[in-house]
């Protein structure tokens, strides 16, 4: 038998408890949590049944972190870097190309343009795991993108600037590539973290409270 709407509004709060139980300290309000819920659990099923195909406490915990919840975006790191590095490793990609994958990752999922990714988890599996095919995927497009160029291709002097009069718009149309090739030297010699500050702020448009929620910082610290 089908579950009915009733039928899961009285369920909801035993599953938040079990969720609260399993990620202590998050946040969940019902009315929205429900919403969220219901159109990822089976309609042919009995509810309990249905409730035993998904992930329900990272179904929870996925709704705490796409309401920016601080509490559920710290679990959703550890989830994110813990059990990813070694097997990644173990296919000989390097602890940089990881670290930038996923920050890649945490970016997308945590804001995707406006729509936070998360939002696509559906609870099939764990979502330790699914974060980990993510990375790992990031990791594949990163090595191609490698092999393809070796250089960074992000271009600063593309962004050009509503202020610019024409003789600076000359002097960059012709000191491009000297610039460009310089700029590779240079971003070759940052950290993961650096390349992935340029490119949240500059590629990005990522404010400052922003990155801080990425790092889970302070957004003083993140303006530094």
């Amino acid at each position: 038998m089908a579950p009915t709407l009733e039928d899961f509004t009285a369920a909801l709060p035993a599953i938040v408890e079990e969720a609260k139980a399993a990620y202590p300290g998050i946040s969940l309000e019902l009315a929205p949590l429900q919403a969220f819920l219901v159109p990822r659990l089976s309609p042919d099923k009995p509810l309990a049944e249905a409730l035993r195909d998904v992930e329900a406490n990272d179904l929870c915990l996925a709704f705490a972190v796409a309401a920016g919840d601080p509490k559920a975006v710290s679990y959703f790191e550890d989830a994110l870097v813990r059990g990813s590095i070694a097997p990644l490793k173990r296919r000989g990609f390097s602890q940089e190309v990881i670290d930038e994958a996923q920050q890649i990752v945490r970016e997308r999922v945590l804001f995707g343009g406006g729509r936070p990714r998360i939002l696509d988890y559906g609870g099939a599996g764990p979502l330790r795991a699914w974060l980990r095919v993510s990375v790992a995927r990031e990791c594949v497009e990163l090595r191609k993108r490698e092999e393809k160029a070796q250089g960074d291709e992000f271009d600063i002097l593309a962004l050009g600037s509503e202020g610019d009069d024409p003789e600076l718009a000359f002097f960059k149309q012709r000191y491009r590539d000297e610039y460009k090739q310089a700029f590779e030297v240079a971003t070759q010699q940052l950290s993961s973290r650096e390349r992935a500050l340029l490119r949240q702020q500059y590629l990005l448009g990522m404010n400052v409270d922003e990155i801080g929620t990425v790092y889970q910082v302070h957004r003083s610290t993140a303006a530094r």
